[in-house]
């Protein structure tokens, strides 16, 4: 069975991810879930929206997700998270071509907005990176 556009594309994303050298010396790991032992600083999926952008006779979609970069003051903190989201974005946006989901046709992927923040605890800052993905499923 084929995935649906989320997975899809989220299991592109991560493959496009992984093979971007200069995020990869930046991280030690791209997860969906971490676990509880995972070593930071390291990115991990966030939300995902998934809107319908149907016409009368094409299935498209539109997906918004995040990705989220954790990182600690032994690390580098605030400024660390900030260089990864960077690198998160120099490898999707405007990378459609780059982004291989299988099943689908990634039409665009475009990064819209991003931020750091640090965590209740007082040492953990995440960096979230938001995406818009559109993306043609066919026809009906």
């Amino acid at each position: 069975m084929a995935d649906d556009p989320v997975s899809a594309l989220q299991k592109g994303v991560r493959a496009r991810l992984r093979s971007v050298s200069e995020l990869m010396v930046l991280v030690n790991a791209v997860y969906d879930q971490p676990p509880d032992s995972a070593a930071v600083p390291y990115i991990r999926f966030g939300e995902t929206d998934l809107l319908p952008d149907h016409t009368d006779t094409t299935r498209e979609y539109s997906v918004m997700f995040r990705i989220e970069t954790h990182t600690r003051p032994e690390g580098g903190g605030k400024v660390e998270a900030q260089r990864i989201n960077g690198a998160v974005i120099d490898a999707l946006d405007r990378l459609e071509a780059e982004v291989i989901i299988e099943g689908f046709d990634l039409c665009d992927i475009k990064f819209l907005t991003g931020n750091v923040s640090r965590q209740r605890d007082g040492k953990t800052h995440i960096g979230v990176t938001v995406f818009e993905a559109d993306i043609d499923a066919g026809d009906f």
